[in-house]
């Protein structure tokens, strides 16, 4: 594959590094919430809050992640795709990348927002550095507890959804490799020497 064709070494980085946070995250968020992923992934009770407090200082760092990520995609234009790939095939990739930005922008934000909504939590602490601001949930709806637990719902909708989407991208991973062999995979692989 000709370097032109390759993504930059910061897209790499960056795609390499919140894939491994996002499933990591999504494994810890099935074990808070579920005694039985749990128990599955050896989560007892007691690490519980330790758990949240990581969980929610991951999400606002896969925000950040998101938000340079989506800056360097605006200024640092994507390897044209190969001239010979299906036009409905390039349309649904760009369909799924579209939807899983919006769920890594989505997700950390539902997160801020329901802890943010209940005032008896603390803020999200970034591992200990500083605080996040609260947002002014109360400000914007009249039943911020309410609001809190709407945010909880989507938020789990959100990573379900993600998860699929997350599978889906495996798949066509899977598909341009194994069947198509179109060298699609190199184009975000790290480089060999």
């Amino acid at each position: 594959m000709a370097s032109q064709a390759r993504y930059h070494t910061v897209s790499i980085i960056l795609h390499w590094l919140m894939a491994v946070l996002i499933i990591g995250m999504w494994l810890l968020g099935k074990a808070m919430a579920d005694d039985d992923w749990g128990a599955l992934l050896g989560v007892v009770a007691e690490d519980k809050g330790s758990l949240y407090a990581l969980h929610k200082a991951t999400g606002m760092l896969l925000l950040c992640l998101t938000v340079v990520r989506m800056a360097w995609r605006m200024t640092h234009k994507p390897p044209a795709l190969p001239a010979a790939l299906p036009k409905h095939i390039a349309m649904a990739a760009a369909a799924v990348h579209a939807l899983m930005y919006g769920l890594m922008l989505g997700l950390p934000l539902t997160g801020w927002i329901m802890s943010s909504a209940n005032p008896t939590r603390p803020p999200i602490s970034q591992y200990g550095l500083f605080d996040w601001p609260r947002l002014p949930v109360e400000n914007f709806v009249a039943d911020a507890a309410g609001a809190g637990r709407l945010m909880n719902q989507s938020h789990e909708f959100l990573s379900t959804l993600l998860a699929l989407l997350l599978a889906l991208h495996v798949g066509a991973v899977v598909y341009h490799t194994v069947i198509r062999r179109d060298g699609m995979l190199s184009r975000m692989v790290p480089a060999r020497r």
